[in-house]
């Protein structure tokens, strides 16, 4: 699983539109918000936790 920031998250379309086409279909995009996030046994909240150490 990939998440990323609205900030660098690209249009959805555009996105979508970057697979381009097959003949038979090989995965799933989910989007969705994320209302917070928290790294386990550190103090490292929100987008935060996005950002390699």
């Amino acid at each position: 699983m990939t998440v990323v920031p609205d900030s660098t998250a690209k249009n959805s379309d555009e996105l979508i539109n970057s697979f381009g086409e097959a003949s038979k279909p090989y995965g799933a995009l989910f989007v969705k918000d994320v209302l917070d996030a928290y790294r386990l046994c550190t103090k490292l909240v929100g987008e935060e936790i996005l950002t390699p150490n």
